[in-house]
This record gives structure tokens, C-alpha cells and sequence, in this order.
């Protein structure tokens, strides 16, 4: 057990059964909005969402549904996360995620004990059951060494699609809270160094003398534009 009461959420690909872990310190619809977050910008943004009827959970579709998606989409092109929920009366439809939800738990009931963790302590226990569980073979495990290796869940976790929240980011720029006003602006302030410091130095100086001073056909550039967001900047030939 962690110090003080925490929750794990439990993130699960319905195609490849890899799974990515959040450790939350409450089952609030907020904290589910930032384990979420989190969730997007180490695996990608998904299409849909299959999720029981938790209450923080109706929280968060309900909180992404009464955004002005018209706005969100002049900024960007992503598509809206659709949310299906499992019927209320048929538990079994979440089957395959609570088969998963029960090998996690018998990882820390084996690993823990009864043991007491700090919250670093439990996040690093979360990440070593997330590489196991991710490790394991997902077709027939051969006894000779000339076979293929077989396929694991940690094999398609190779690239990250699309990291954007726009969705979330509009939902916290109408949110009034203090704390979320504050994330908003290090995320600004953020993105605003990295145009400054570091794309400032892919700018070519006209006047620099050398092979590289004027630019040549086929060389990869940065299209800036003041109107569009950083990470939307474009690559031209």
C-alpha cells in the first residue's frame, strides 16, 4: 500500500492488450482528466474509450462533451474521442480488460504484501508490473531456440500517433480553478521557449558566410507561422 490512500488507472489497448498505468491520488473526475493527459502524451491519443459506468468516469464525457468542439477544430484537425460505456446490467462486457485489472493485482499482492510505499516507491513498482505484464508472449511460446521470438504487447508500442489534448486544454481554459489557470501558463510559457530558444537556432543566418548560408533544393526546413500552435509547425522541402 502506498501512504495515504492512492487508485491506479488502468489503461489497456483493446487490439493489442498492452497496458499503461496512472497512479491517482483520488477518483475524482479531475484526476481522472490529468491521469488521461498523461496517458496521451506517453501512448497517443485514442479513437474511443471503453470504460465501465464509474462516476468520474460520466464525469470526464460529460466535462469533453460540453466543450465548443467548433473552436477546437479551427485550431486542429483531431478527431473527437468518441466514449463507449459497458451496459450497466452486463459486467462481462469488460471481460477482457478485467482479466488484466486481476493479473495486476496479483503482481502487487505478490510483489507488496502487506508493505507500506511512499508514492515514488509505488510508481516505480507500477512501471516494473507495466513492463511484465507488457513483456508477456501473446502467441505460443516455443521451447526451440531457432523459433521467432513471440509476439508481446511491448513490440507495437513503437510510436506515439497523435499527443495533442486540445479538447482537455479548451476544457481547463473555461475551468475557473486557480491551479489549472497556473498548469495552462507553464504549458505556454513552455511552448513560447521552445519557438524562442530553440527554433531560433534552425533559423540560417543570411549573413553567415559558408556552405550554408543560403538555401539549396531539397533541404528540410521549418515553416513558422504565428498563427498556429508550435507543435503544429510545418516541415517544407
Amino acid at each position: 500500500m502506498c501512504e495515504g490512500r492512492s487508485w491506479i488507472v488502468l489503461f489497456t489497448c483493446a487490439t493489442y492488450r498492452a497496458v499503461h498505468l496512472e497512479l491517482t491520488s483520488s477518483l475524482s473526475t479531475e484526476a481522472f482528466l490529468l491521469s488521461l493527459r498523461r496517458f496521451i502524451a506517453r501512448k497517443g491519443r485514442p479513437r474511443i474509450i471503453y470504460s465501465d459506468n464509474g462516476t468520474n468516469f460520466r464525469g470526464a464525457q460529460g466535462e469533453l462533451n460540453g466543450i465548443d468542439w467548433e473552436k477546437i477544430l479551427k485550431l486542429t484537425t483531431i478527431q473527437r474521442i468518441v466514449w463507449k460505456f459497458n451496459p450497466p446490467t452486463a459486467a462481462w462486457w469488460g471481460g477482457w480488460s478485467e482479466r488484466l485489472v486481476r493479473v495486476l493485482k496479483e503482481l502487487l499482492r505478490r510483489t507488496l504484501g502487506n508493505a507500506v510505499l511512499t508514492t515514488e516507491e509505488l510508481q516505480t513498482v507500477l512501471c516494473d508490473c507495466e513492463s511484465v505484464i507488457n513483456s508477456r508472449p501473446l502467441t505460443y511460446l516455443s521451447e526451440n531456440s531457432d523459433d521467432l521470438v513471440p509476439l508481446c504487447p511491448a513490440m507495437f508500442l513503437v510510436e506515439n500517433r497523435n499527443l495533442d489534448v486540445p479538447d482537455i486544454d479548451y476544457r481547463d481554459t473555461v475551468n475557473l480553478h486557480k491551479r489549472v489557470r497556473y498548469r495552462r501558463k507553464l504549458l505556454n510559457d513552455l511552448r513560447h521557449r521552445f519557438r524562442k530558444e530553440y527554433l531560433g537556432l534552425l533559423i540560417q543566418n543570411k549573413n553567415k558566410k559558408g556552405p550554408l548560408s543560403e538555401l539549396r533544393l531539397g533541404e528540410i526546413v521549418l515553416i513558422g507561422d504565428d498563427i498556429k500552435k508550435r507543435i503544429h509547425t510545418h516541415i517544407g522541402l
